[in-house]
């Protein structure tokens, strides 16, 4: 063939499409050459012959892509009859191989709806916006108490002279807002008497939020003078006390026996500080409301247009710095916290919502790999199919697109399930323990959520769809045909999907290992000694409304008759009342002196703790326990000499190896001394990741005349010879008899209240547990598929091996040995992982190392036996192939 026949050549092998070159490049060769000898190498005759093949090969290439077919059929409708096609051929490809499909589809619904599920609570507390414009501008501002200042408060409130210089001072700032939760007594507007849980703010916190009311108006400055009686209400209060009256602008409210006027009603969607928030009223606050060491101020601030976070603190940061030097008493150690409002919202749950997050996809990429992996051995059986499909005539591209409908209906399927399930799942997640998260009225499956739904189940179909259809599309079909029979996988290929199994298995082990960790977490939490016994116990809070209870002695007086009252009650076996009862309430953290001392610290440590006012039995009945001295007695009453009993921590802090029974502290400053009596057991009064604080026991009758106002809002603890709650009712009918117009609220057991504390690390440790429950479950069913594929391609070998004498044991074992090959690949990997990741974790456990090494050897152990016994079945089921059948098969 001369230099022009073989250009003339080389550029028809060009016109015909790729694959076809790929397949029949040495016959077009051959037949082209015969031609070409044919036409006895004449000028005329070679190019006759090419522009005839050149334009058959035009045509044949052209004729599905015309616009319009003969009958004038647009292209479109072509393109609409071969989509329907692959559509037809993808839904039989499902319905004759249920199984697979059953497998695919299940897996893919189980990972989707438990992907779901977790991203619905994750978006519903960290991504959704607060439902106000400009969120991105609204900041929340704390002070920060480091030990130098003899307190550790990473976030503590303001005090109202540092509110009005942040207010008057900033230039970054155009509205500075103050504001304090309240409760309050609601009488007249219902047969019982409420609490109401109420919001006092200065005005401008509705021009900060930007959101009108729905009737009415809002808080004006002329509101924000002291003693204003004004409120305006909630969608909530406006629906349940006043039936959406439009005409409620105006009525009363009468809040702790004070009438107020109602002037406005927020939209349905408004809540600050959360949604249980029913009304808010002016907070009357001045520079002279509190001395610079009173702080009891919480405040948030709106940024300038253009104004950056790192601007605002700067210039806050002058001006605390500038206190250090005018008030180094009050403001040494004392540092300012500027961050986003939402923060306020979900800094507790933030660390574990991302692990969370991750943990989502971690189970998306094994679900995907899972699949994928059974795709691909399926694909290996189909091949065969495939080239006889190619050799008839139907291109690879075809063959693609055929088997990404197929998928695609598979993926479909799954993901329709899946959401299906999240629906179903979100409310039984949030129905255990999901109320101790934050904006939990939040979490729902919306549209944000629906489209994380839709994008994870195409990338699903992109990772599990496309790659496998690319490898079953790819066939030789001449060596295909040539061979025959069933097709083993290649080397390279059979690695790909091995590989895949011990990846899988190592995303499992990440998995697995974070929630053994976070279990062991909730388990010691679980063992912290509280120091308290709130067997059948219950708990219950009053507050008594400075209108009619304005003097300390009517309240004790009020007290003491309930007391009688309930201790009189035969099913009572004892009944207190104090300011805060252990791990229903927190008591605040006062300063005090200790008789003979100077200095306001010891060892460096400054005098300050927890103080909390009590009535007789409380000891008794909160289980509280005494480690030497007494408790209170019969004749420590008003008048008599003041006694304290102390903590355990707190004799130890400030008396190291001494008794501190006799020693004389003070309630608050220097006022007050009383005599130490007695020490009784630590309490976790902030939960029990907190190390106890020194905390200080007062009578109430002993501290009326120093503390009055500690006389008034006080908590029941109740301890019965029956179930707790059933004496609900009767406690309230003793209230009722004593003051009718007073609510009973917080009821509950105390071990609910104890637990609440906890709530939060078991709702998490429950997720990584499911999550690892699931990932367990598709390692177990990737192994079992590749060890049935492997014997399934085997059988040839494995028969010889048998007819050569090979004992079935020991086929057994080889495979087992292979799946524990696999499961060890993984699980090293995983454990590497793990250690690497740990960090991650440290912050949300407590009193376990992020690298446990027996958690880690406790997962790793998990999966050997998942290897095992995932490849049992499979193994009996080489051991018993009968090697003549196997050969005569083959």
């Amino acid at each position: 063939m001369g230099r022009l026949e073989r250009f003339l050549f080389g550029v028809l092998l060009r016109l015909h499409p790729r694959d076809v070159r790929t397949d029949y490049e040495v016959e077009l060769q051959e037949v082209l050459a015969e031609r070409f000898e044919r036409c006895g190498h004449s000028l005329t005759g070679v190019l006759q012959i090419w522009l005839n093949e050149a334009v058959s090969i035009v045509k044949h290439r052209t004729k599905h892509y015309r616009y319009r077919s003969r009958s004038g059929s647009p292209r479109w409708k072509v393109t609409m009859h071969s989509v329907i096609q692959d559509l037809r051929g993808g839904l039989r490809g499902v319905l004759r191989n249920r199984g697979l499909s059953a497998v695919v589809v299940l897996t893919l619904a189980v990972a989707i709806g438990a992907g779901t599920s977790i991203f619905s609570v994750v978006n519903g507390v960290l991504f959704k916006p607060l439902p106000v414009p400009d969120q991105d501008r609204l900041l929340a501002i704390w002070g920060r108490f480091v030990p130098e200042s003899g307190f550790d408060f990473e976030y503590f409130p303001l005090s109202p002279p540092e509110y009005f210089d942040y207010e008057e001072a900033s230039e970054t700032l155009s509205e500075v807002v103050a504001f304090t939760t309240v409760a309050s007594t609601l009488t007249g507007l219902g047969e019982e008497p409420l609490r109401v849980r109420g919001v006092a703010t200065t005005s401008n916190m509705f021009s900060a939020f930007a959101v009108p009311p729905v009737l009415g108006r809002v808080l004006t400055p002329e509101d924000d003078v002291a003693n204003s009686q004004v409120a305006v209400i909630s969608d909530r209060m406006w629906t349940t006390f006043f039936g959406n009256d439009p005409g409620v602008v105006g009525r009363s409210l009468v809040l702790d026996g004070e009438v107020h006027e109602i002037v406005g009603v927020m939209p349905q969607d408004f809540g600050f500080p959360d949604r249980e928030t029913s009304l808010w009223a002016p907070f009357g606050i001045s520079r002279e409301s509190g001395g610079r060491a009173s702080h009891f101020v919480r405040s948030f601030a709106l940024m300038k247009a253009g104004v950056s976070i790192d601007d605002v603190r700067a210039e806050l940061g002058v001006l605390m710095n500038n206190w250090k030097g005018e008030y180094p008493d009050i403001h040494t150690g004392h540092f300012l916290v500027v961050e986003p409002l939402i923060n306020n919202y979900v800094r507790g749950v933030k660390a574990s919502m991302y692990v969370l997050l991750a943990a989502v996809g971690l189970l998306l990429m094994i679900a995907c790999v899972n699949i994928a992996g059974v795709l691909l051995a399926r694909g290996e059986t189909r091949s065969q199919e495939f080239a006889v499909r190619h050799a008839l005539g139907a291109g690879k591209a075809r063959l693609f697109r055929q088997l990404f409908v197929e998928y695609s209906v598979l993926a479909l399927l799954g993901g329709g399930l899946g959401v299906g399930a999240a629906y179903l799942g979100v409310p039984v997640l949030l129905g255990m323990e999901g109320n101790g998260i934050p904006r939990v009225e939040e979490v729902g499956v919306d549209l944000g959520v629906l489209g994380f739904s839709l994008v994870i189940t195409m990338a699903a179909l992109a990772l599990f769809g496309i790659i496998p259809a690319l490898q079953a599309s790819r066939t030789n079909t001449a060596e295909l045909i040539k061979e025959g029979a069933r097709q083993s996988a290649t080397g390279a290929r059979l690695l790909f999907r091995r590989a895949l199994i011990s990846g899988e298995i190592a995303l499992a082990v990440v998995i697995s290992a974070a929630a053994g960790l976070m279990l062991n977490s909730v388990g010691k939490l679980n063992s912290v000694d509280t120091g308290i016994d709130a067997t059948s116990s219950l708990t219950a809070s009053i507050s008594l409304p400075s209108s009619s209870y304005g003097e300390a002695e009517q309240a004790l007086s009020f007290y003491t008759a309930l007391l009688e009252r309930i201790n009189s009650d035969p099913r009572v076996v004892s009944a207190t009342a104090a300011n805060k009862i252990p791990y229903v309430g927190t008591p605040g953290v006062w300063d005090f002196e200790i008789a003979g001392m100077v200095e306001n610290n010891v060892n460096g440590i400054r005098m300050n703790g927890h103080i909390d006012f009590v009535h007789a039995n409380f000891f008794e009945t909160t289980g509280v326990r005494l480690l030497q001295g007494r408790l209170f007695e019969e004749g420590d009453v008003g008048g008599s000499e003041v006694v304290t009993v102390i903590s355990e921590t707190m004799a130890t802090t400030f008396w190291p190896g001494e008794n501190p029974i006799g020693r004389q502290v003070a309630m608050d400053g220097s006022e007050g001394m009383g005599t130490i009596v007695g020490i009784v057991s630590d309490v976790h009064w902030n939960g029990m990741r907190e190390d106890p604080r020194p905390t200080r026991y007062f009578l109430q009758s002993q501290a009326a005349a120093v503390a009055p106002g500690m006389t008034r809002n006080l908590q029941l603890a109740i301890k019965t010879s029956i179930e707790p709650m059933t004496f609900v009712s009767t406690l309230k009918a003793m209230v009722g008899e004593i003051d009718v117009d007073l609510p009973v609220r917080g009821i509950r057991t105390i071990d609910e209240a104890v637990a609440r504390w906890t709530a939060q690390d078991r709702f998490f440790s429950l997720l990584m547990t499911l999550f690892a429950s699931i990932a367990v479950g598709l390692a177990t069913v990737g192994i079992y598929g590749v060890m049935s594929y492997t014997v399934a391609q085997r059988g040839k070998e494995i028969g010889i091996r048998m007819a050569l004498g090979a004992p079935s044991t020991r086929v057994a074992r080889s495979m087992v040995g292979q799946s524990l090959f696999l499961t060890a690949a993984g699980v090293g990997v995983g454990v590497l992982a793990a250690l690497a990741g740990g960090g991650v974790l440290e912050s949300l456990l407590f009193d376990v190392s992020a690298r446990d090494p027996m958690t880690l050897l406790s997962v790793a152990g998990l999966f050997v036996v998942v290897g095992v016994v995932s490849a049992l079945m499979p193994a009996v089921r080489a051991a018993r192939i009968n090697p003549v059948e196997a050969l005569r098969a083959e």
